[in-house]
């Protein structure tokens, strides 16, 4: 008699691990992690910034952000480069090479 109850004795493995490599199995490393920039952009560029820009999507190695107003458009162009930055931190990796506001 076959015992049903076994134990599973590994790790728990969290989605996101799970998706990161089906994806890269798949050569669609680079798409998910744009995607998951789009999703988690409040994380990555904290409160003030989350709070007048929304990251729309990712598409060729270019972010397309949606600025409050004219004057934010101009204000987070000037930070481009520390936003990319940050982006970089939370990738690992030089998955965006421009950011458009619109």
């Amino acid at each position: 008699m076959m015992n049903s109850q076994i134990k599973d004795t590994s790790e728990p493995t969290r989605i996101s691990a799970s998706l990161m490599r089906a994806m890269s199995s798949l050569g669609h490393k680079k798409t998910f992690l744009g995607w998951r920039v789009v999703s988690q952009w409040p994380e990555i560029v904290g409160e003030r910034i989350a709070k007048v820009a929304t990251a729309e999507r990712y598409q060729d190695k270019v972010l397309y952000v949606r600025a409050k107003n004219a004057m934010w458009r101009q204000s987070l162009s000037m930070e481009t480069d520390l936003l990319l930055a940050e982006i970089r931190k939370f990738t690992q990796l030089r998955i965006i090479d421009r950011i458009h506001f619109h």
